[in-house]
């Protein structure tokens, strides 16, 4: 239809009107599929709409088709199919429905699957073929327009693998409720970051920001409530922070901020800034409920850098945790702490091991811990690991459940399987045990270790999707003892696995979940009776 109008003697204005009705006819025709093959509503306002782009694109093709042949006659078949959807437009216009007929619809999950591929290879090899074909025939015509169509075709291609490229970008440093940096995206950011301010002899400061009694208001609230609180903390913590500072959510109910230029004088006042704009006003709740919303700040750096990413990290860490201790609603700077008196570390110890009891006893009449870490520090020796690893191994089994002490107790004792919002709590913990952990001097290769007992050998795990050999041999064989304990654990919503059971699970996940050299010495030690049962509160053996 297009090009034998460009072979006519025409006057040009005459053949431009006569190209256009083609041309915008293909577009008139993306539009139309764009408006069915889209997610939004279907009311009845949608197909009469898309009537009329369909009309009216037959239609002119038709006129384009009889023009040529010389066929076409005023007052014809033709003028009833453009009435036709004349109407259809001005009756969707009319219509109620069409005040909604932009809003989204119900999303769906946009993916490339075999019919769309098949459809996207068969346009992108229209304009090929053609060629083929005249060649095989000898007469070549229209070759400018084919080599349009390839290129607008490929350029088409580009843009949308552009969009797409940057979208998951996007997505995958973007937090999906809050809309801040991910946590993952911090931490790579941050080395970087202390890189160029040290070279440039730039000050930068880091600033940990936690909701105080957060859990309280999830007990209370229940958590849809918990994420308006979240939703609004970051809201109002972006605008506290200057453009170019990098604002991540860090975990569950913590936020992290990467300031530069900020110097020793300035970071307690940007700190009481980000603690009074998230306190300064109440937050809304639901219609009838307000509450006020407190945060507390640690903060470490304002000089120049001088000590690496983890370290600047920790002291941000064991900041915010001082905060909280000194009652919450206030800011800790990290270089004060190291001139405060030092803390005992055999009491902070004690501390710890009576929380991690204190877990046990919620999750189950059965000890855990105690035997996580025995067994750990057993096939340690197996593997001839070195007494050092061995004990930081048992510490770290005894100690890994720790963070599960903020979560709610309904969720630990649950009778019922955990609910998607639940489960996200759930994963959070190892994150929680590494920040108790670490605020304990000298505990820190015993925090990480605790954050990396649920990540699994294939990278599905949690809390940071680590693979292989990046996660501690320690964590890899805590996550097999930690298995096996669960597997023949009488919890409230499992009966207890017997030994052939269990050693067939732990089996199945060799290799996936589990390092197969951290199996193969573990069962060996149950088939040679040294993984001692667990036993009940009164001391009494589980049965197998």
């Amino acid at each position: 239809m297009i090009e034998p109008r460009v072979r006519t003697d025409s006057p040009p204005l005459v053949t431009a009107a006569s190209l256009a009705y083609p041309v915008l006819d293909l577009a008139l025709f993306a539009v139309a599929l764009r408006l069915m093959l889209g997610s939004g509503r279907r009311p009845t306002s949608f197909f009469l709409l898309a009537y009329n782009l369909l009309a009216f694109m037959a239609a002119d093709s038709i006129y384009v088709l009889q023009q040529l042949g010389g066929t076409y006659g005023a007052g014809n078949f033709l003028d009833a199919i453009w009435l036709s959807g004349n109407i259809a437009l001005g009756a969707a216009g009319l219509h109620p429905s069409m005040a909604v007929l932009g809003e989204p619809g119900p999303a769906k999950e946009q993916s490339l699957g075999p019919s769309r591929i098949a459809a996207l290879t068969a346009a992108a090899l229209v304009a090929p073929t053609m060629l083929l074909v005249q060649h095989g025939r000898g007469a070549f015509h229209d070759i400018p327009v084919i080599a349009a169509a390839c290129a607008v075709l490929f350029l088409l291609t580009i843009a949308r693998l552009v969009v797409m490229v940057v979208e998951q970008r996007r997505l995958a440093v973007t937090d999906v409720l809050t809309g801040l940096c991910t946590r993952r995206y911090f931490e790579a950011h941050l080395p970087q970051a202390m890189a160029r301010c040290e070279r440039a002899g730039r000050p930068l400061a880091v600033f940990i920001i936690d909701i105080d009694h957060f859990k309280s208001i999830n007990d209370r609230y229940g958590h849809p409530v918990g994420d308006r609180v979240l939703v609004e903390t970051a809201t109002r913590l972006r605008r506290a922070v200057r453009e170019g500072d990098v604002l991540a959510r860090y975990g569950g109910e913590e936020f992290a901020l990467l300031a530069l230029d900020v110097d020793r004088a300035a970071v307690t006042g940007m700190a009481e800034r980000l603690r009074a704009a998230v306190g300064g006003m109440p937050v809304e709740l639901s219609t009838a409920d307000r509450a006020w919303v407190t945060v507390s700040v640690g903060a470490a750096g304002g000089d120049g850098v001088g000590r690496s990413p983890q370290q600047l990290i920790a002291d941000a860490d064991r900041a915010l945790y001082a905060a909280k201790a000194m009652g919450r609603d206030r800011v800790a700077l990290g270089d004060e702490l190291e001139h405060a008196p030092a803390v005992d570390r055999a009491a902070a110890l004690q501390y710890l091991h009576a929380v991690a009891e204190r877990v046990d006893r919620l999750l189950s009449n059965q000890p855990h811990g105690r035997p996580v870490g025995r067994w750990a520090r057993l096939v340690c020796q197996r593997l001839g690991a070195a007494e050092a690893t061995c004990a930081d191994a048992e510490l770290a089994g005894r100690l890994h459940d720790i963070g599960k002490i903020v979560l709610p107790e309904s969720i630990l004792a649950k009778p019922t399987a955990l609910s998607e919002a639940e489960w996200a709590l759930m994963r959070q913990h190892p994150d929680h045990g590494y920040r108790l952990i670490r605020a304990v001097a000298g505990m820190g290769e015993i925090a990480e270790i605790v954050r990396e007992h649920h990540e699994r050998l294939d990278g599905t795990g949690y809390p940071r999707g680590l693979a292989g050999t990046e996660i501690r041999f320690e964590a890899r064989v805590i996550a097999v003892c930690d298995a096996w304990a669960t597997m023949r654990s009488d919890r409230p919503y499992q009966s207890p696995l017997n030994t052939e059971e269990a050693l067939r699970q732990l089996r199945d996940g060799s290799g996936g979940q589990f390092d197969p050299q951290v199996v193969d010495a573990f069962v060996e030690l149950v088939e040679q009776g040294r993984i001692d049962e667990l036993t009940t509160g009164s001391g009494r053996p589980l049965r197998a």
